[in-house]
Parts: C-alpha cells; sequence; structure tokens
C-alpha cells in the first residue's frame, strides 16, 4: 500500500478541481484498472494524486507511492506541484493563469529564505521575485503557463476583486477572462446580482463598464484641465482621441484571441487523432473478422479434405478388391479352359 500518506491542506488547494464528469471518468478508470500511477510524496506529504488518493481509500484500491527527490524546502515542493499540474492538465487559460501566480507566491516565499543561488532550479525566478524585477517575472510565469502577460494580470485582478460566484464562472470557463474582469471592477453586490442573472447579463454589463471607461477617457483627454500647458499647436477637430485604455484592451483581446486559436489548434489536432484511431480500429476490427472468416473457412476445407481422402481410400480399396476379384475370375477361366483343352487331347 505504500507509505503512510499527509494530506496538507495549503498543498490541496494548489490543485486545480477536476469536474463530476472529469472525476467520475477517473473513478471508473481506477475501480477497472487499479490504480497504476504511484502517489509522490514530499517528507510524507502528497503532491500528486490527490484525486487518486481519495478515491482508492473510498474504494479499498491497493496504491504505491514514491518519493519527490532533489526538492529541499515547502515553497519549492509547491512550486513544483504547479509545474507539474501544468504539464499534465488540460485545463484552462484562466486556471493556468491562477497556477501561475500560486507558483508566484511561492517563489515569493522561497525569495524570503534567501535561498543562494543554484541550490534549486527555482533559484534564478526567486531571486527576480526578490530585487522586484515584477515585468520580468511575469513574463517568465506568463510563459511557463502557456497565457499572455495580459491574460495574468487580468486574473490576478479577478481573484483580488472579485466576489466568489464571478470567481467560480471565469475558473470553470463559463465566461471569458475579459468579462470577469470587467464584471470584477464593479461593487460586490453589482457582482452577485450579475452571476445569479446569467452569463449573458455579465457580457452585457462587462460592455457596459467597458464603454463607460472609454467614454471617461475621452471627458478627460477633451477637458480644459487635460489640456492646460499643452505645447503645440491644437489637434485637429476631426482626428481621434488618443485612448491607452483601449488600444492595451485592444491588446489584450488579440493575445487572448491568439491563445483561443493555440487551444482550437490543439483540439482539432487532438480530435483529428482521435478519428485516426477509431478508423484504425474499425479497420483492425475487419481485419479481425475476415480472419476469423478465414479460419473458419480453412477448417471447412481440411474437413472436406479428409473426408475426401477417406473416400479415396475406401474407393482405392474397394477398386483393390474388385482388381482381386476380376484376377480370381481370369484365374478361374484360364484354368477351365486348360482342362477343356486337355479333355480334348485325350478324347483324341
Amino acid at each position: 500500500m505504500g507509505k503512510k500518506v499527509i494530506i496538507d491542506p495549503e498543498f490541496e488547494a494548489l490543485i486545480p478541481p477536476l469536474t463530476a464528469d472529469e472525476y467520475a471518468a477517473l473513478e471508473e478508470n481506477l475501480q477497472r484498472h487499479g490504480c497504476q500511477q504511484r502517489l509522490v510524496l514530499w517528507k510524507g506529504i502528497l503532491v500528486d494524486g490527490h484525486n487518486r488518493y481519495k478515491i482508492c481509500k473510498e474504494h479499498d484500491i491497493p496504491f504505491d507511492t514514491k518519493d519527490l527527490e532533489r526538492v529541499d524546502s515547502r515553497e519549492s515542493a509547491m512550486a513544483w506541484m504547479v509545474d507539474n499540474q501544468l504539464a499534465r492538465r488540460n485545463i484552462n487559460n484562466f486556471q493556468r493563469a491562477e497556477l501561475a501566480l500560486k507558483k508566484k507566491d511561492a517563489l515569493a516565499a522561497l525569495a524570503k529564505e534567501k535561498q543562494q543561488e543554484g541550490t534549486n532550479q527555482y533559484s534564478s525566478l526567486s531571486t527576480n521575485l526578490s530585487e522586484g524585477s515584477t515585468l520580468d517575472t511575469r513574463r517568465e510565469l506568463a510563459k511557463a503557463a502557456g497565457v499572455s502577460e495580459g491574460t495574468l494580470a487580468k486574473v490576478e485582478k479577478i481573484k483580488e476583486t472579485a466576489v466568489e460566484e464571478v470567481l467560480k464562472k471565469a475558473r470553470s470557463g463559463e465566461v471569458k477572462i475579459d468579462v470577469a474582469a470587467q464584471v470584477a471592477t464593479l461593487p460586490q453586490d453589482e457582482q452577485v446580482a450579475l452571476a445569479a442573472a446569467g452569463n449573458d447579463a455579465m457580457k452585457a454589463a462587462a460592455k457596459d463598464v467597458r464603454k463607460s471607461k472609454q467614454n471617461k477617457k475621452v471627458a478627460e483627454d477633451a477637458s480644459p484641465e487635460s489640456q492646460e500647458g499643452t505645447a503645440g499647436p491644437k489637434p485637429k477637430a476631426d482626428s481621434p482621441p488618443k485612448d491607452d485604455d483601449e488600444l492595451a484592451r485592444l491588446r489584450a483581446e488579440n493575445a487572448e484571441l491568439r491563445d483561443r486559436v493555440k487551444e482550437l489548434t490543439k483540439a482539432t489536432k487532438d480530435t483529428q487523432l482521435k478519428y485516426q484511431l477509431a478508423d484504425a480500429r474499425a479497420v483492425n476490427q475487419r481485419l479481425n473478422e475476415r480472419c476469423v472468416e478465414l479460419t473458419d473457412h480453412i477448417a471447412a476445407l481440411e474437413k472436406a479434405n479428409e473426408a475426401l481422402l477417406q473416400r479415396l481410400g475406401m474407393q482405392s480399396q474397394k477398386d483393390h478388391a474388385e482388381q482381386q476379384r476380376t484376377g480370381a475370375i481370369e484365374e478361374h477361366v484360364d484354368l477351365d479352359a486348360s482342362d477343356a483343352q486337355c479333355a480334348e487331347k485325350g478324347d483324341r
């Protein structure tokens, strides 16, 4: 059964929850095939296999464990857990960004411990955190998570200001990250009401929030205070106002679209592989059926051949007996002819 397993709530909180369908599929697989993968422990604490452990304990399914090596601190173990989840789980962009932020917290704590550079694989990134290299850190974390820096920033803001109902919808993928980010800027009671009203209501509210920000920016740029002390000629009346927020939003949406294209491309490849596998299985099934047919046909031919050989053997015996009988008759006829000749000579 392996070593004693310790469940640490802080470690367990790092694991993105499975959907009901995913959990049911895992449960069925473990009951049917057993626990094939070993659970991973760090100093007795479970760091990989929380869902498998829960199901195995519930159904008395045997399991084995192995130790996580070359990890010397609690924070490094947590960072390893995040990397492991990012590498193995098919999760959405919000969950990926959320995992990256959890890794950021673990590495920040690791930096406070003043780990010497080179002591583990996370030293370089934790050093950046300790030195305040926020931009570089965000870039590295976003790259590791496979999301854009804009997405990472939005998810961080959502986690800071969104109510639990909005957070759950964003985490599950029910609403887009940009929608949740806009709704999260509203008062909490409005957020709760919008989440209860449904996804369409949240989308409409996010659109209104975005438009309100744009109008506010335009008004600020057009106000006399904003133009005081401005050198140079006034801008032409028909020239559009400069809108940094709108540019940032468009860039963020562009990054989101690129992420979505990547997801769809991967999904398409996975679907093609599934269809190819299904076709291969169908061909294999037809070949198996054909092999069974040929085997039955060969067996029937062998049986017919055996019967034919038996008939040929019986016919051969019959022919041999006929030949013997014919030979005997011919011999008897020859004897009768000889006797007749002898009698004729005696008469003479």
